[in-house]
């Protein structure tokens, strides 16, 4: 007897009853909050511990800036070479290959001694996070289209709490149990590895899954790469991501120079993620239409006194990292924006790939000059100046595109 055509995945789902569908989104969105919730813990966690990290392995603050420029420079290759991968895998199979080798990095850098692991760990720490970095968002689009604002804002917050949890209980466990800097990563690695189980399970399971994201458009690209004003939307994404992960990789020990013990020093980079949240709600409001200008430059002020106020002591060090969050957490959605508006919709994606790539490439010498500043001048003031800059090079290169665009 001749059957008829077999039903798809895709049809089956549409015959699904409407709760079920409605279960199966909800678990969708946990699970992908679920792993997002990973990517940024395992680099706030370092931040604390460097000094003791130096100690142990005997880096330069050089060395020690190196390792942490390089996890930000795997998030500049993910975002070049993952849309080549989603050309020949599911985003759910790179997503799951992604927390593997995050997994495996977090857990090397723990058990592993000696200088080359710690590095190895590290990059691949940088290469499972700058998969999820890419492939988070993806699949919010590719299995919510209609509510993309809502979940990438959840998406944001998320990755800010990660920050705050991290850098503000990783001293704490440490003194708790009595342990070293390695001990202080093993909740973070753990989180890593219980996401990774229940994420395996939802796909095998089927209630999280996905179709292919679809070639990348090259033709895009190199239109792109001969754009002036492409290249500035990339440097306005480079720059507040420079200053961001240079006072997330180095602010506690600068503020440890200060006279701040290392627990508060946590706490402090805690409160600068809780301010950056603030900043993102904000941000949509402030620097938009005629506010463009007046909200940028209120970040660049922002960036300036913050930095300024971090090296003198608790008080100080306290106001500054409140008000450098507000301009942190301002910039990013800033430059998401113009990334997504300033070019036709068919080039959305080749500038977000040119804007994420090169920008985090730019943004990983932050922490490697940063520390490479104060071993050549033993003061924190010239890393701290240099910073201040590349913020208000934000500023004035998000001026010029608005002139341009009027956006």
């Amino acid at each position: 007897m001749r059957q008829g055509p077999q039903p798809t995945r895709s049809s089956i789902r549409e015959q699904e009853p409407p709760r079920l569908r409605i279960h199966s989104g909800i678990l969708t969105v946990f699970c992908l909050l679920l792993v997002a919730s990973n990517l940024r813990t395992v680099i706030s966690a370092v931040s604390p511990v460097l000094p003791e990290i130096q100690a142990e392995l005997g880096l330069s603050a050089g060395a020690a800036g190196f390792a942490l420029t390089l996890t930000v420079l795997c998030f500049g290759l993910g975002a070049l070479v993952c849309p080549i991968l989603l050309r020949i895998m599911k985003p759910t199979t790179l997503m799951t290959v992604g927390m593997v080798v995050l997994g495996a990095g977090a857990f090397a850098r723990i058990v592993l001694p000696g200088v080359p692991a710690f590095f190895v760990s590290t990059f691949a720490v940088g290469i499972g996070v700058a998969i999820g970095n890419v492939v988070v968002p993806v699949l919010i689009r590719l299995r919510f289209a209609h509510r993309v604002g809502l979940l990438t804002g959840a998406y944001a917050v998320t990755l800010s709490g990660g920050s705050v949890v991290a850098a503000g209980l990783t001293w704490p466990f440490i003194h708790l149990t009595g342990g070293s800097w390695r001990t202080g990563q093993l909740p973070w690695a753990g989180w890593v590895a219980v996401s990774l189980g229940i994420w395996l399970i939802a796909v095998v399971a089927g209630v999280v899954r996905s179709r292919r994201a679809g070639t990348a458009g090259e033709s895009g690209l190199r239109q792109l790469l001969r754009s002036p004003l492409a290249w500035a939307v990339t440097g306005v994404m480079g720059l507040q991501s420079l200053v961001f992960y240079s006072i997330l990789s180095w602010g506690p020990t600068v503020m440890l120079s200060a006279g701040i013990d290392a627990t508060t020093a946590g706490f402090l980079l805690s409160l600068m993620s809780i301010t950056a949240i603030a900043g993102n709600l904000l941000s949509p409001i402030v620097v938009s239409g005629r506010r463009t200008v007046p909200g940028l430059v209120a970040i660049g002020i922002f960036y300036l006194v913050g930095l300024s106020l971090l090296p003198w002591g608790l008080t100080t060090a306290t106001i500054g990292v409140s008000i450098l969050g507000v301009g942190i957490g301002s910039s990013l959605p800033y430059a998401l924006a113009k990334i997504s508006t300033v070019f036709p919709v068919g080039l959305t994606g080749s500038m977000s790939a040119m804007a994420q790539g090169f920008g985090y490439l730019l943004a990983g010498l932050g922490p490697w000059l940063f520390g490479s500043l104060q071993e050549i001048t033993h003061s924190w003031l010239p890393s701290l100046s240099l910073t201040a800059v590349a913020g208000a090079a934000f500023s004035i290169t998000g001026i010029a595109i608005h002139r341009v665009t009027r956006t």
